[in-house]
């Protein structure tokens, strides 16, 4: 992706000590994880409220950064929140893990929905739970 902005990181962190698997793994009862996918019945579907998935390329730009939000709900995929498209998010996914070794914990995404910039940062694990979803979401909408 020609639009990857680099920042300078810190070189080590007190996170560093976990490996980037469990950093990015977020607790099974989290909306849209991937035990929250498999607990689900048909019985269930109409209650689902998935939310939208941007077009792609509506990425404008990205870049990896050393600090991300914490907390439970830096987790979820809140309502009304707009997740980049799956082909959008798969340079930032496979650049993860070997700056997550540099001392990086998240990513800063300028996403345009609607003719408008939306700016936000995602810890790795919540772009981590986008991908999921975005994936899911696209396998459901052509099965």
């Amino acid at each position: 992706m020609d639009s990857v902005l680099r920042v300078a990181r810190p070189q080590s962190r007190s996170s560093s000590q976990m490996p980037f698997n469990d950093y990015v793994t977020i607790p099974p009862s989290t909306p849209f994880s991937r035990d929250y996918f498999r607990s689900l019945s048909f019985l269930d579907l109409d209650r689902v409220q998935l939310p939208s998935i941007a077009k792609r390329s509506s990425v404008v730009h990205w870049f990896h950064v050393p600090e991300a939000p914490q907390g439970p709900d830096a987790l979820r995929i809140l309502d009304g929140e707009v997740i980049p498209h799956i082909e959008d998010l798969l340079d930032m996914l496979s650049s993860m893990e070997g700056e997550f070794s540099s001392g990086s914990r998240g990513v800063f995404i300028c996403l345009r929905v609607d003719g408008q910039d939306v700016n936000f940062t995602a810890s790795y694990a919540k772009v981590c739970s986008g991908r999921s979803l975005a994936s899911r979401t696209l396998l459901m909408m052509y099965t």
